[in-house]
Parts: structure tokens; C-alpha cells; sequence
């Protein structure tokens, strides 16, 4: 890596941080120290952000019962466990947001085995009871759908969340009277109150039209929903994704990204300040094609149930 390219990277690791609201990071160990840095094929970029993490942790606690602080990260798989201990070693607060249980990771922080084990049952239940309280979400093409896409968000969404039972409706038109005659465009409100109107017993219910959909004195949204989170209905329009001129594999890459970023919103999970999180708003194709269709970390550690596990006291 460069010393211009590594420039260029630290700068948007920066930015990505401090955007995420993770932590008031602030730079503590200067990077000339890092400069030869190099463990385990890590870039050196990433042990001087780690590091200064952990300073920055123990700054923010002074003061506080804290007396201790280990924090383990494991940034290729987005995984991190933290504990903090009194003055008498006797863990106050863990916390910790991994896709599997994170025994490595714990270990790294000083939980013994039996320890481990104790809190791998815990996760395993709140697992459990997360992936066992199903949640039905219907799938309601507007107007003449290409049914295909609705397969593959179907798939999509079963894939990154078990729980979910999805159902996909039979096509219904959409009122001629939500139609913008200026512009061919369907009024997003109007669609939104209607759609509330049919969503019966499903706890949510996502919308998909071909057409446009605007609101007035906005520019057209890919996508719009009843809250910011926790919502409950949602509208995406295909239309804006490029459908049907570009390629398939190009609609689809978005168009997964588009679904899960409704599917976030549904379990309560707001627009993320991390460009490349796929929570992240869009507000143009650049905008989608540019982020990733995975949640980052924060978002992430919002959705599992490793995150709500703390210790007592």
C-alpha cells in the first residue's frame, strides 16, 4: 500500500467512525509509531484506529466504577467483544455483536471457559426466542409487476432473517387517482395510507410498484415507509432502480439492497450515517451502487441478541 493509498484509506476509516457515532473518537497515539506496523497481515491503518479506540474508551469511562478495559475486534469479520472490570477485577459490563458466538473473542477479554459456556447458553436462547417469534411480511406487487423480482426479495429477505414468513400477494392496481398527471408519477403518500388499509393481520407490509412514486417538493424517492423506524409500510418503486434497461444482475444487486435496508427500517433500525452500511440513505444510483449490502457493525449489533446480554451489578 502506498503512503498516499494508506492516506486515502485511514481518512475514509476516519470518517466512517466518527459518522457512525460509535465513539467521541479523538487521536491519542500519533501514527509515526505505526508506521512499520504490520501484525498478522493487518494493515497498520487498522491497529492505529484500534488502538486509539481503546484510549479513547478509557477516557470517556475516568472517573467511572471502571478500573479495567479489554476490548478484542475482529475487523475482517465485524466481530468485537468488550469488557470492563472494577478495581476488585469483577466484571461490571460486557457487551458484545458477532453473526456467531464469540468465544475467541470473549476469551481475548478474560472470560474462562465455564464463563464461556454460561453465556453461550444465554445467547443461544435469545437466538432462539429471536429466530422462533416469526414475523409475517407481505409482499404486495402494484400494478404489472415482473413477479421474478418479487421471488428473488423473497429469498433475499428468508436468507438474512429466518424469522421472517413472507408471503407474496396477487398484483393489485393502484388507484388511478394517486397518479401525478404532470409527471406519470404516483403520489407515495396517497399509495402509503392505501396500502395501510390492506395490511390486515401481517405485521408488515412492503409495496412494489414499477412506476415512479414522488412526493411533493421532494425528489423522487427509491423507496418511502411509514416511520423512520419500526415501520410498518413501506413502497419501492422499481422504476427507480433502472428497471427493466440495465442488466439483471445490476436490478438485483440493488434491489437487494434496497430490501434489506426496508427490512431494517421494519425491525427498528434507522438511516445509518456510514456511507457503505446498507442502512445508509440513497438519494441517487451512485449513492446505492457505491455502499454495501451488508449492515455494518453498529447496525448490526443492533439486530442481534449477543448485544443485550450485560453482566449484573
Amino acid at each position: 500500500m502506498t503512503s498516499d493509498k494508506a492516506t486515502d484509506r485511514l481518512k475514509w476509516l476516519l470518517k466512517a467512525l466518527r459518522e457512525s457515532g460509535f465513539l467521541p473518537l479523538r487521536v491519542y497515539e500519533p501514527w509515526s509509531r505505526f508506521e512499520r506496523c504490520i501484525r498478522n497481515g493487518v494493515e497498520r491503518e487498522r491497529i492505529w484506529i484500534a488502538t486509539n479506540l481503546v484510549e479513547a474508551l478509557a477516557d470517556v469511562l475516568s472517573g467511572t466504577k471502571a478500573s479495567k478495559i479489554r476490548i478484542s475486534i475482529d475487523l475482517n469479520s465485524e466481530s468485537y467483544a468488550i469488557a470492563i472490570y472494577d478495581y476488585k477485577n469483577q466484571c461490571i459490563y460486557h457487551d458484545f455483536a458477532s453473526m456467531s458466538f464469540p468465544s475467541n473473542l470473549l476469551s481475548d477479554v478474560g472470560f474462562n471457559e465455564d464463563e464461556r459456556n454460561a453465556l453461550h447458553q444465554k445467547w443461544r436462547i435469545s437466538l432462539r426466542k429471536l429466530y422462533n417469534s416469526n414475523k409475517g411480511l407481505l409482499l404486495q406487487p402494484l400494478n404489472k409487476v415482473d413477479l421474478s423480482y418479487l421471488d428473488f426479495m423473497s429469498r433475499v429477505i428468508r436468507n438474512a432473517f429466518p424469522q421472517f414468513i413472507v408471503a407474496i400477494e396477487t398484483p393489485k392496481p393502484v388507484p388511478t387517482s394517486f397518479l401525478e398527471a404532470s409527471n406519470s408519477q404516483y403520489r407515495a403518500d396517497s399509495v402509503l395510507s392505501w396500502l395501510k388499509s390492506l395490511k390486515g393481520k401481517w405485521d408488515f407490509v412492503l409495496g412494489i410498484i414499477p412506476e415512479d412514486i414522488c412526493i411533493p417538493g421532494m425528489d423522487c424517492p427509491f423507496l418511502i415507509h411509514d416511520k423512520p423506524a419500526f415501520a410498518r409500510v413501506a413502497i419501492l418503486s422499481l422504476g427507480m432502480l433502472g428497471y427493466p434497461s440495465e442488466r439483471r444482475s445490476l436490478i438485483e444487486e440493488r434491489l437487494k439492497k434496497q430490501t434489506l435496508h426496508i427490512v431494517g427500517h421494519f425491525l427498528g433500525l434507522p438511516d445509518c450515517k456510514n456511507d457503505y452500511c446498507v442502512m445508509s440513505e440513497a438519494e441517487s444510483l451512485e449513492d446505492l451502487d457505491s455502499k454495501s449490502s451488508s449492515f455494518c457493525l453498529r447496525c448490526l449489533a443492533r439486530l442481534l441478541p449477543g448485544r443485550y446480554i450485560q453482566s449484573e451489578g
